[in-house]
């Protein structure tokens, strides 16, 4: 069985918050190319809003990881 590395894998999640709160959301993106940390991303998203896609879409492609990115995951609630 052979093992298939991606060169670029983002991961993002959103940071914590209040159950009440409204408005933006700050969320980090990490950058890794097998088990190295390349780089972060950093952004903010509208707590359930419907920019979330486009604008982790935006910070991924106005990176410089853009071209090399194979994976994007999310986790959280908000994303």
């Amino acid at each position: 069985m052979t093992t298939e590395w991606f060169s670029n894998v983002i991961g993002f999640d959103d940071a914590p918050f209040s159950h009440h709160h409204a408005g933006a959301v700050p969320v980090v993106g990490t950058v890794y190319a097998q088990s190295r940390l390349d780089g972060i991303l950093v952004g903010e998203i509208e707590k359930d809003g419907f920019d979330a896609a486009s604008r982790l879409a935006e910070l991924v492609t106005t990176s410089k990881f853009a071209e090399h990115a194979q994976l994007v995951m999310l986790q959280g609630i908000t994303l």
